[in-house]
């Protein structure tokens, strides 16, 4: 759907695009014409990130020229209206899961204290994630407890929202360093620094 078509959308349901007046927004950016960076023994390259979703694929390239990941899916560019979709920052969200009742649908619980990784500019580190609440923002942590600041896109470049992956959690997943992992092969290229993520879920894209 184009941005146009959301408009159309949102304007034949009324819905409001005013933010209330007591919202403080969902992520921390940096500073304009500044870049965040990470810091901590965690952190390590991701140039290829792998979520491992099984049925179209998907997986992130980062490009150094604009400081953008691209994201591919059933074997070739993921194209929107505007072209590649192409974002700064990518979040990956460990939440348990089971369930409903008597059913075969999931029930993902986005409400629990848990864990993941920010990437971003060609790194990742490890994170806690912390939710105010059933219908409060999630806060996410560096090693070190400090809130992490998001990196904006450089001016003039094409980059969708932050994408927040929400993984579900198993008991094949009990040590961080069996699920992220740096692959080094035989080529010198930089996309062989590859981040994979075993039994990738579901995701969600954020304002």
């Amino acid at each position: 759907m184009s941005f146009e078509g959301i408009q159309r959308a949102i304007e034949k349901l009324g819905y409001s695009q005013e933010y209330d007046a007591d919202y403080d927004g969902h992520f921390r950016f940096a500073k304009e014409g500044t870049e965040a960076v990470m810091h901590g023994a965690d952190v390590r390259e991701a140039y290829k990130v792998t979520p491992g979703y099984k049925l179209n694929n998907p997986w992130f390239e980062y490009h150094e020229d604009d400081g953008l990941y691209y994201r591919f899916q059933y074997g070739g560019p993921h194209m929107g209206s505007e072209g590649q979709i192409a974002v700064k920052n990518i979040i990956i969200q460990y939440c348990p899961a089971a369930y409903y009742a008597s059913t075969e649908y999931r029930n993902i619980n986005v409400q629990a204290d848990t864990w993941g990784y920010y990437i971003s500019n060609g790194q990742v580190e490890d994170i806690t994630c912390e939710k105010d609440g059933e219908f409060g923002v999630t806060h996410y942590y560096d090693a070190s407890g400090n809130e992490i600041t998001l990196n904006r896109a450089r001016p003039g470049s094409a980059s969708a929202p932050p994408m927040t992956c929400s993984r579900q959690k198993s008991r094949e997943n009990k040590s961080r360093n069996a699920c992220l992992r740096r692959e080094n092969t035989e080529s010198s290229g930089k996309l062989d620094k590859t981040v994979k993520i075993s039994r990738y879920y579901t995701w969600r894209d954020f304002p």
